[in-house]
């Protein structure tokens, strides 16, 4: 069956860093956006050393009840509200995605469109790695984890491919030609690119 790439352009993404009771605090972000997706939340959060995840499908009072909130300790956090495509509405897709890897545990949020996602993951798959869903965000999760280095080095190199303007900023030997990353308005997400550098800059060492 041939892959086709459909347009995600409706969802909801919330990110805390360094604040108490993360979880707590982006539940009621998270709240005052349900209207940019209703069919499936997670969220992510982390104490700097575990990184735990929960999600589901629907609406956030349904899959994030107190019981669970009061459960994830941390004062970083990331989640998304999902907004299905046609014909999508598999859990696999419910970011973020998380990822148990030697070095570190780590999830990923992403929004927008990588355009050549589909050539991407047909070159991947080739190599043999695995894929649970056909969200972007999976196909990041394994770039991130092709890059050479330390877990730092990875985040740092796939923000360059993300961001080229940073490149000079973050890395002047940065090499992501082997896979190229193609958006759809990198403008739009250039915005982050401060976020990002503080985040690499405030990584538990």
């Amino acid at each position: 069956m041939t892959m086709q790439k459909v347009v995600q352009d409706s969802s909801g993404i919330v990110g805390l860093f360094n604040v108490e009771q993360a979880v707590q605090n982006i539940y009621l972000a998270m709240h005052a956006i349900q209207h940019r997706g209703q069919d499936g939340v997670g969220v992510a959060v982390s104490n700097g050393e575990n990184v735990v995840c929960k999600k589901g499908l629907g609406l956030l009072s349904e899959n994030l009840k107190q019981d669970t909130l009061n459960s994830l300790a941390g004062d970083i956090a990331i989640g998304q509200l999902r907004m299905a495509t046609k014909n999508d509405s598999q859990l696999e897709n419910v970011q973020p995605i998380m990822v148990r890897s030697h070095q570190r545990y780590f999830a990923v949020v992403s929004s927008g469109m990588v355009t050549n996602a589909v050539s991407l993951r047909t070159k991947l798959e080739n190599e043999g790695l695995i894929f649970q869903g056909t969200s972007d965000s999976e196909l990041l999760a394994h770039l991130i984890q092709l890059n050479p280095g330390s877990f730092e080095e990875k985040i740092t190199l796939i923000s360059v491919a993300l961001f080229p303007k940073l490149l000079s900023i973050i890395s002047a030997n940065a090499d992501s030609k082997e896979y190229p990353i193609d958006l759809v308005d990198s403008t739009s997400i250039g915005a982050y690119g401060k976020t990002i550098l503080d985040f690499i800059q405030h990584l538990p060492r």
